[in-house]
């Protein structure tokens, strides 16, 4: 069961591609190194192979970024109350280099809430 975990996250964060404007609400300055907002839907916790993820992603329209929760317990506690529901998040985005995940998209979050709209 593990491992087909293991690899649908995995193949869902290498299908997603590189950053686009797509993910952002409109009148914001964009993504990486500035504060953005993003909607879509949150997943946690996913694992992934060597543990090479935060732990938390959201999957937007433009693709599926990982959420770094700054180790707050307030913030975990609501990832895990939200999971698999529509989200926004607002936060800085920034763009690793991974080992198994060539390129990690990880937004670390300032303030995440349901999408009272969906």
């Amino acid at each position: 069961m593990w491992k087909t975990t293991v690899f649908l996250v995995t193949w869902v964060m290498l299908a997603a591609g590189p950053p686009t404007e797509g993910s952002k609400v409109p009148g914001n300055k964009g993504p990486e190194g500035k504060m953005t907002t993003y909607q879509g839907k949150l997943r946690h916790p996913v694992y992934a192979i060597g543990g090479e993820t935060t732990g938390t992603i959201i999957e937007t329209p433009a693709g599926t970024y990982e959420l770094d929760l700054g180790g707050k317990k307030e913030l975990q506690t609501l990832a895990r109350s939200l999971n698999e529901k529509p989200v926004v998040v607002t936060g800085v985005l920034r763009v690793v280099k991974g080992v198994e995940i060539p390129e990690r998209r990880i937004i670390t979050v300032r303030e995440l809430r349901a999408d009272r709209k969906k």
